[in-house]
């Protein structure tokens, strides 16, 4: 489960909070309104339960994000956020 970043809009820096149902390999990407990925983290193996990241986007133009977190290579989820 992905849930909203905090605070949203944010000013370089933002928190995202994920809850995994079992261990797997995670990673996060961030995309742009035209669909281009302007950031990546690959976070590994992570286990079973609640886990935040923190991100800084300090040099990014100010608008509206897309983040994507994956599982396994899976679809786990997007969110919208806002960078003031």
């Amino acid at each position: 489960m992905l849930k909203q970043n905090i605070p949203n809009p944010f000013n370089n820096t933002t928190s995202i909070s994920y809850t995994l149902p079992r261990s797997c390999r995670i990673s996060f990407d961030v995309f742009d309104v035209t669909g281009k990925k302007v950031y990546d983290m690959n976070l590994g193996t992570q286990t079973v339960g609640e886990h935040k990241i923190t991100i800084d986007l300090s040099g990014f133009s100010p608008g509206v994000y897309y983040y994507l977190l994956k599982a396994d290579n899976e679809f786990a989820g997007v969110k919208k956020m806002v960078l003031k």
